[in-house]
């Protein structure tokens, strides 16, 4: 009979250990497997380590992972359950030293990570230098937050946002200036159908009753179908555009000398700088939801800072990613 290559066995100091013991040097290569079996079943494979220290569980391959756990479609419905009882803990840790490592990484065919919580945080992410939470999908929504009575989401800070804005309403809120430690002041926003830019002041004529009024040197390349509203102020006069833009520039002319006049003129952003057709009535402009070329402003600008948003964060490229995917789902695919 040979020598069995699992053992037993104590020790004599204080604390006295146990230990379950697994020759696995030149004795014996194989895994450490433990069965069980319900009462009138057959007797299954629960877990298992591997000669080198990696352990599934619901699983014969743990593959690359520490530890892998795995429940099949009549198994419990979580693979893994953490739960703290202790004030400012926390149910699972996941922490990413090397350079380009995740902390945490979640994939589903419905939610990769989702958080619940009754009173504090259902997920709670940091970071000193980089990237706090980071949301990607090939074909849906990267990142999605809901509440039924607070807030989807909270930003303490600048918010950057690389794209089209589509929101139901709008306002700001912002310290009241008569009263800022007790008050806060709210503001709707002004809304349009078009991708409006808007630019105002005032003016005064000269002894002719002309004025010209110089606007930003991107105008005409941001702009066009411009209009024009001008109002006269501290006496009765008339006032006309006496020249429309040109070169960034539009002329004013009163029907008496040193006239103030209080002019506002609006622009729509040009549509080789779009992101997109824009919305009316409910449908986009040209009814396919086409994608245009965009320059600064727009896709171009969003795809760029993108670009070095992700480099910034050591966040591969999309490929890389549906090529992970892909074979994370293969590998699941044999193992089953």
């Amino acid at each position: 009979m040979k020598p069995a290559a699992i053992q037993f066995f104590g020790n004599n100091a204080n604390p006295y250990p146990g230990q379950l013991y697994l020759d696995s040097g030149a004795h014996n290569s194989a895994a450490l497997i433990f069965r069980t079996a319900p009462t009138g079943g057959t007797i299954t494979e629960r877990m298992r380590v591997t000669s080198d220290g990696k352990v599934g569980i619901g699983t014969t391959n743990p593959d690359t992972a520490r530890l892998r756990v795995e429940t099949g479609a009549g198994g419990p419905r979580d693979a893994v359950h953490g739960t703290t009882f202790n004030n400012n803990g926390f149910g699972v840790v996941g922490s990413g030293i090397g350079n380009g490592s995740t902390g945490v990484l979640g994939q589903g065919s419905n939610r990769g990570v989702y958080g619940y919580s009754a009173n504090g945080f259902g997920v709670l992410s940091e970071s000193s230098t980089n990237v706090g939470v980071y949301g990607s999908s090939i074909s849906g929504t990267g990142v999605l937050g809901e509440s039924s009575s607070g807030n989807a989401g909270s930003f303490f800070g600048n918010v950057q946002i690389n794209g089209r804005l589509t929101k139901s309403s709008g306002s700001f809120k912002i310290d009241h200036p008569l009263d800022p430690e007790n008050r806060y002041l709210s503001h709707s926003s002004v809304e349009s159908p078009d991708m409006m830019n808007i630019y105002n002041g005032n003016v005064t004529t000269d002894a002719r009753g002309l004025a010209v009024v110089t606007l930003p040197d991107y105008f005409t390349a941001l702009n066009a179908e411009y209009r024009y509203q001008l109002t006269v102020v501290g006496q009765f006069a008339q006032a006309i555009v006496a020249r429309k833009i040109k070169n960034n520039r539009f002329q004013i002319k009163t029907n008496r000398p040193r006239v103030e006049v209080s002019w506002m003129v609006t622009g729509v952003r040009q549509r080789r700088l779009r992101q997109g057709p824009p919305y009316q009535g409910g449908r986009r402009e040209d009814g396919r939801g086409a994608r245009h070329i965009s320059a600064p402003g727009g896709l171009r600008t969003a795809q760029r800072e993108k670009r070095h948003a992700r480099a910034a964060a050591g966040i591969g490229t999309a490929t890389k990613r549906r090529k992970f995917y892909r074979a994370r789902s293969t590998l699941s695919e044999h193992e089953s």
